[in-house]
């Protein structure tokens, strides 16, 4: 219950495939992205993916698109009550962006949160462990296959 559907669907519009699948080495570079969220490199193809109108920059808009797939996801697992403009201020509080309203590549390298920022963006699961990280009953976060 992680990857949202829009990530998926944006991996394989930025990233070559054949007749609707990945090569071996689309999915290594996948693999190796998500393994290594912290390099500049990983981070470089998260871009590509989050980048949707090719801009160099992703707006509130877009940052939205990836929060609502996040909040339906969870929303369908268990009503937690989580709210997209909450998840999104807590994002730019992170990047401390330049620019007002929008995210660009080196937002996200220079505040050292990145690999959050972008796992926050992609994966409900990854999101719902970053929010329940100060709860008191971390015991919880094994039965997360359990919501």
């Amino acid at each position: 219950w992680g990857l949202t559907d829009i990530y998926i669907d944006r991996i394989f519009e930025e990233y070559q495939t054949f007749e609707g699948e990945m090569d071996y080495k689309s999915f290594l570079d996948f693999v190796l992205a998500m393994e290594n969220k912290k390099s500049i490199q990983s981070l470089q193809y998260f871009w590509k993916i989050l980048d949707v109108f090719h801009k160099n920059a992703i707006d509130t808009f877009v940052v939205n698109m990836f929060l609502r797939s996040v909040v339906e996801k969870l929303e369908a697992r268990q009503k937690l009550g989580y709210r997209v403009e909450d998840i999104k201020d807590e994002i730019w509080d992170m990047a401390k962006p330049d620019t007002p309203h929008a995210l660009v590549f080196n937002d996200l390298v220079k505040s050292n949160f990145g690999d959050t920022i972008v796992s926050i963006l992609t994966d409900a699961r990854a999101f719902y462990i970053y929010d329940q990280r100060e709860a008191s009953d971390m015991e919880d976060l094994e039965d997360l296959d359990n919501l």
